[in-house]
């Protein structure tokens, strides 16, 4: 008896620590959407079309095309997720850029956004918008 009452507070220590660990590694849900603020993004003069394997593709300095880029992202600062399986990754990564400082990219799929390791699922349409505002299709780019 008395071997059996000491093995239980190890248990009970083991069981506590497996529960602690199973808390920290929850998949995400509604509590870790997140709201990020891109007003900075207004300040850009350029964005950079970056394709697979790092390629610029294009470079977009129509400033009413850029504005108009980041009033897009300005209205989608709610309802970013972060993946549970890891970061997802766009075709495409637009880069915000003032001159020459460098203010933040953003990468783009067909129905989805990329802001670092958050994501954001939005119908094709409002992609499509997008990209007609760069005036670069970004999904049938000539192959390099």
């Amino acid at each position: 008896m008395a071997v059996l009452a000491a093995s239980r507070p190890r248990v009970s220590l083991y069981v506590i620590a497996v529960l602690l660990s199973l808390a920290a590694c929850r998949q995400p849900g509604k509590n870790d959407v997140r709201h990020f603020d891109f007003s900075k993004f207004a300040n850009a003069s350029r964005i950079t079309i970056v394709g697979l394997g790092g390629v610029t593709v294009g470079v977009v300095s129509d400033p009413d095309r850029v504005h108009a880029a980041a009033r897009y992202f300005a209205g989608r600062q709610d309802g970013w997720t972060e993946a549970w399986k890891g970061p997802t990754a766009g075709v495409v990564a637009l880069r915000f850029s003032n001159n020459a400082t460098d203010i933040g990219e953003f990468q783009i799929d067909k129905d989805y956004l990329v802001y670092g390791a958050y994501h954001l699922t939005v119908p094709a349409e409002e992609i499509n918008v997008l990209v007609k505002t760069l005036g670069v299709d970004v999904f049938h780019l000539p192959k390099q």
